[in-house]
């Protein structure tokens, strides 16, 4: 192959490269910018998701019900997924908090309710 077209392969493969990276400011899943609207990296820095994982009473049915998660996410003022469950009415739920402080206040107001039994952060355990 002689030197100039292996230099405008060369210059074609660098120009091909360069257009597959999105600037460091538009990456995959960024929101499209909306006019004057609330940036989408602001608001997702704004709040994380922590689990918990709580147990029910063995009263409570269907935790994983739309109408159930609902009461939970209007007792702890925060929004609340179900994860899955982790056996004998113990289950992993899901709140959008803007940190421990939040997580800790929501917790303390699902525990605080009859038909829970216990909410406590799911994180990880190390031995001493």
């Amino acid at each position: 192959m002689n030197s100039g077209r292996r230099n405008a392969l060369f210059a074609f493969s660098v120009v091909l490269l360069a257009g597959c990276n999105p600037p460091a400011s538009r990456r995959v899943g960024d929101a499209p910018d909306a006019g004057g609207a609330a940036d989408a990296n602001a608001v997702a820095q704004s709040t994380s998701t922590q689990r918990a994982i709580v147990k029910f009473d063995p009263s409570v049915d269907h935790p994983e019900s739309p109408e159930f998660i609902a009461g939970l996410s209007k007792t702890a003022g925060v929004a609340v997924r179900y994860v899955n469950a982790i056996g004998a009415g113990v289950h992993v739920l899901a709140l959008d908090v803007a940190g421990d402080a939040q997580r800790d206040a929501a917790l303390a107001a699902i525990a605080a309710r009859p038909d829970v039994v216990f909410a406590e952060p799911d994180s990880r355990r190390r031995g001493m």
